[in-house]
């Protein structure tokens, strides 16, 4: 999975991780240019090496989202986590709000 992006000018390349790695590898030793594969040499004169997950990142939190401690992206609207937060129908026909990390408590979908 190409879950890394190298940024050399204006020009993107999604990388896997072992080329991620083969790349930074290569700049430490000092090489000008890096044939990642065949059909793939760069310079080493690189801007960023990213993973994914930290682009994204950045666009939640530039969209004004904050992250929960279940690392769950939430709108700036809602002020609580209600990640494990679930509704089960009672005995008398009402939903009850629980919390799924209770002890014991299975929610069926």
């Amino acid at each position: 999975m190409k879950d890394w992006i190298l940024t050399i000018g204006i020009d993107k390349y999604y990388l896997t991780e072992q080329e991620a790695n083969f790349y930074s590898k290569s700049v430490e030793r000092g090489a000008k240019i890096i044939a990642i594969r065949p059909t793939l040499s760069v310079s080493s004169n690189l801007q960023s090496l990213v993973h994914k997950s930290e682009v994204e990142a950045t666009k939640a939190i530039e969209a004004g989202k904050w992250q929960c401690t279940h690392g769950n992206w939430q709108p700036k609207s809602i002020r609580t986590c209600s990640c494990t937060k679930s509704y089960v129908l009672t005995e008398e026909g009402t939903y009850r709000e629980v919390d799924t990390e209770e002890k014991g408590i299975t929610i069926e979908s």
